[in-house]
């Protein structure tokens, strides 16, 4: 991609010494990547100020002493000019900033020849235009153009242009998901030679969620009620933010889930008001929207890789030492045995390479764990060997000397803390005795003993199969658990299930493996003995969306995930994770009171609420401040397919 910048410039205002300085930058954007001598070319073109702020402009375009086009900023510092340029004539863009001041922008090189891409919106999908210089090689005049939308290739066209020198065809967009599409030109060696990306908005994405307005008190301290509710049995999650409309003022439309996920997360630059191009189905959101693909997402051309990965989570790294007769043995595996503070112990068999060094992503676990290892080979003395591990993260950070000599204790500075001191403080009336409670456990199913033995975070609940493998006498019969599913769930293709290798598909797309709680994969749970597997969640391609995948999920989970000897183990280290959550606070005026002014900016916050079938509802109460007149409400969730939902409303 090629682009021009704006002179920065001093302006000296009349009858002041002072000097101000402006910087301004206008850029032009060839649709596709390149601009191409003797071809019909739309360019785009964005004007920002110093501070990224889009700025409107006026100009024309000037070749050779003459005006060819004029232009002018249609939206948010962006508009685009179709223009034909010709061989042996440069073109430079005349225009004024909103200082009045003018300048002289030279517009980007142009190519001699090649293909040009052109796409359009209409109601039925997108329409593209191909153009080819009349001289070109053979490669350019035998084409393929691709569209591509999420990492899947939905649609594929060959093109021949041969005889003609340009071609139009339709691609049908009815029923694709909202988000980018990727259109790309290839010639017939397969070398990229333009792209192009464009918005596919069918409005799919929204869960069927809501909420009503139960009880407004807009006075001090006043008690609100809000009832939320999906219409669906879906697993869904939400968050909630309340806050003091008075003092809020972020930008409108602001970015929020929808316009994230769809639309700057994957673009590059400052996007100005994104929630902007979701409010509305009109023609003109339409347009303004494929303003900002031709400039935030003008590229020269994008491979897709089909290996994306939204997010590693921690990953440990490490190395053996002391392992050199490792080398003699065939994919040596290292079992790395993880112990959290909340008592969950996870398996993670690791490969190691040649030289002692291996890598292990995809873990979440919060707090703190403690890591043991040992050896698949048995044959392996685990006493000569050191495994030195990290995950990456900071070891600390700096610390701030604190005096050690001064303890506060109800408002008074003393230098030491006498235990009659504490004792007097006590019997002032500044305790109570608290009422004894008994408390009693329900008696839970052998399914939901094993839910709160094994599973963790996302694999925790949901719409799932579940299968007690450990307490099936009948499982030690097959030969792996592949061969056990087959006869277990219905739908699921499954092929090569004697060998290492197994492939497993639902509906013809691929499962997501998890062991243990970490992600895995087929062959990992392959190699794991009947004999070792304990209990088994299914989860049809219908809840992939929570997992990230548009396939089913399978988690596995052994029977030494119930605990170890960890006698027997060495033990490696311990290593730190996420730092748990911490709960947001809100005054319970109905309980209690403040002794000082309530002048909170964010009056609620709940950032996981999980409604199915079950809990359709969530009655969510919250007390104003001293000061608020009205109140901000967003809500922001996605459930187990992937459809995601936000809502903002003021009352």
């Amino acid at each position: 991609m090629q682009y021009f910048n704006a002179l920065s410039y001093i302006n000296r205002k009349a009858g002041n010494d002072s000097v101000v300085s402006h910087s301004y930058d206008l850029q032009f954007l060839p649709e596709g990547g390149d601009w191409i001598n003797n071809l019909p070319s739309v360019v785009a073109f964005k004007a920002i100020d110093s501070t990224g702020k889009p700025i409107e402009v006026f100009g024309t375009i000037v070749s050779m002493g003459e005006v060819v086009s004029e232009f002018s900023t249609s939206h948010d510092g962006m508009g685009s000019i179709s223009l034909v340029p010709r061989l042996n004539k440069a073109y430079n863009a005349i225009w004024k900033d909103p200082d009045g001041i003018e300048h002289n922008t030279i517009l980007p090189a142009r190519k001699m020849q090649g293909v040009a891409l052109h796409i359009s919106d209409l109601a039925e999908g997108k329409k593209f235009f191909i153009f080819r210089s009349h001289e070109v090689s053979a490669a350019e005049k035998e084409l393929l153009l691709v569209a591509y939308q999420n990492n899947e290739i939905i649609y594929e066209a060959k093109v021949n242009l041969s005889v003609s020198e340009s071609i139009a065809g339709m691609i049908p967009t009815k029923g694709l998901s909202t988000g980018i599409l990727y259109l790309t030109l290839f010639n017939k060696n397969l070398q990229p030679l333009a792209e192009r990306v464009t918005f596919v908005n069918n409005h799919n994405y929204n869960v069927n969620a809501g909420f009503t307005i139960t009880d407004i008190d807009h006075t001090k301290h006043g008690l609100n009620k809000i009832k939320l509710y999906i219409t669906d049995t879906l697993r869904s999650n939400f968050s909630v933010a309340i806050t003091d409309a008075d003092l809020d003022n972020s930008p409108k439309p602001q970015d929020n889930i929808i316009s994230h996920l769809f639309l700057t997360g994957d673009l590059k630059g400052k996007i100005q008001n994104p929630g902007y191009y979701f409010v509305s189905k009109s023609d003109s959101v339409t347009k303004n929207m494929d303003l900002v693909m031709l400039t935030h997402g003008c590229r020269k051309y994008h491979v897709p890789d089909s290996t994306f990965k939204e997010s590693n989570y921690i990953t440990l790294s490490g190395e053996l030492s002391g392992a050199n007769y490792l080398t003699n043995l065939e994919n040596p595996v290292v079992n790395i045995i993880m112990k959290t503070d909340d008592k969950n112990t996870f398996l993670l068999p690791i490969n190691i390479d040649k030289l002692g060094r291996f890598v292990k992503d995809g873990i979440v676990f919060y707090g703190s764990a403690k890591l043991y290892f040992k050896f698949n080979n048995k044959n392996i003395d685990s006493k000569r060997i050191k495994l030195k591990v990290n995950n990456g993260f900071l070891d600390s950070l700096p610390t701030i000397p604190i005096k050690t000599d001064l303890l506060l204790y109800a408002g008074k500075e003393v230098t030491k803390a006498p235990d009659q001191y504490v004792q007097n403080y006590f019997s002032r009336g500044h305790s109570q005795n608290l009422k004894e409670v008994s408390i009693t456990a329900k008696k839970t199913d052998e399914i939901q003993k094993l839910e709160n033995t094994y599973t963790a975070g996302l694999l925790s609940g949901g719409i799932s199969t579940n299968l007690l493998v450990g307490a099936d006498p009948k499982a030690l019969n097959y030969i792996s658990l592949f061969d056990y599913l087959k006869s277990k769930i219905t739908g699921m293709q499954i092929s090569n299930y004697r060998s290492l290798f197994p492939i497993v598909l639902w509906r013809d797309r691929v499962i997501k493996f998890y062991l243990n709680n970490n992600e895995s994969s087929a062959a990992d749970i392959r190699s794991l003995g009947m004999a070792e597997l304990d209990y088994i969640k299914v989860y049809d391609p219908s809840m992939g969306g929570a997992f990230g995948t548009i396939g089913g999920v399978i988690a596995v989970y052994t029977k030494k995930g119930k605990g170890f000897d960890f006698s027997s183990n060495e033990l490696v280290t311990t290593l730190s994770g996420y730092n748990s959550v911490k709960e947001f606070y809100s005054p319970n005026y109905g309980k209690t009171s403040l002794n000082r002014a309530d002048v909170r900016k964010t009056l609620y916050w709940q950032p996981n609420i999980i409604m199915d079938k079950g809990r359709p509802t969530y009655q969510l109460e919250f007390y104003n401040n001293d000061i608020a007149s009205k109140f901000k409400i967003i809500i922001e969730g996605i459930n187990s397919e992937g459809k995601i939902f936000h809502s903002e409303k003021i009352f």
